[in-house]
């Protein structure tokens, strides 16, 4: 890695930024893309000018690319969905079906290059080794489905089978239920008024679910905890001011 945040892979540069590796950049730069998108198409001035967010949503899907991780090509394909969904409404029928059209093209090029660094991961150790802590860490929770291991005993690289197996049944069933509440919460605003900051706080919350189970749930990391209060201080948001 060079001191300007660029890992250079079998020629190509890959960013990394300050992170570890290409997939962690990936994993906190999805769920604030949301952010940027809905400050930039705000009519009025958020803190920064709407172009300055316009850029910034720019440069992280780019960032999500050069990044060549599975994980980044995941989120540009999820940001790309999100796109579609919020701007195919306001075109005709013929112009919707040519923008999925593209959509669909764009995925399935994106997830043949996708695949291909997966199958690179499955012939190494880091995939063997992802694998593996799924596997084993779902027999944990067979073996102590009740309580789990304990809070980070045995780590997985994803989120549903992590939370079984360290804090078991009685520590899960809760936690989903508070991340229950929060879709709920962020559903019944969004129906009520039509804000920006509700859609982009309930995008954020998705993507980082989704993040976190097919690419890996990083319990240790703050990242995954300030997108979850972030999305759960949003939720809880009344003020009409504070959502404009």
């Amino acid at each position: 890695m060079s001191r300007n945040g660029i890992l250079v892979t079998n020629g190509f540069p890959r960013m990394i930024s300050v992170t570890l590796e290409a997939s962690y950049l990936a994993q906190i730069l999805i769920p604030i893309i949301p952010f940027f998108y809905w400050f930039g198409q705000s009519k009025s001035k958020f803190i920064y000018s709407t172009w300055f967010y316009k850029i910034l949503y720019l440069i992280s899907i780019i960032t999500l690319l050069v990044a060549q991780t599975s994980t980044g090509i995941l989120g540009f394909l999820l940001v790309m969905g999100l796109l579609l969904k919020n701007k195919i409404s306001s075109y005709k029928k013929s112009i919707r079906l040519v923008f999925i059209f593209i959509f669909i093209i764009i995925c399935i090029v994106g997830l043949f290059f996708a695949v291909n660094l997966i199958i690179k991961k499955s012939n190494n150790y880091s995939g063997i080794e992802r694998l593996k802590t799924v596997i084993l860490g779902f027999e944990y929770f067979l073996h102590y489905p009740i309580l789990g291991l304990g809070w980070g005993v045995f780590p997985t690289y994803d989120f549903i089978v992590n939370l079984l197996a360290n804090f078991g049944l009685v520590g899960t069933i809760p936690f989903f239920i508070f991340l229950r509440n929060i879709y709920m919460s962020f559903k019944q605003k969004i129906k009520i008024e039509e804000s920006k900051m509700y859609k982009a706080g309930f995008e954020s919350f998705i993507l980082i679910l989704i993040v976190s189970q097919l690419s890996g749930f990083i319990y240790h990391s703050q990242y995954f905890w300030i997108y979850i209060g972030v999305a759960f201080c949003i939720s809880s948001m009344h003020n009409k001011k504070l959502v404009s």
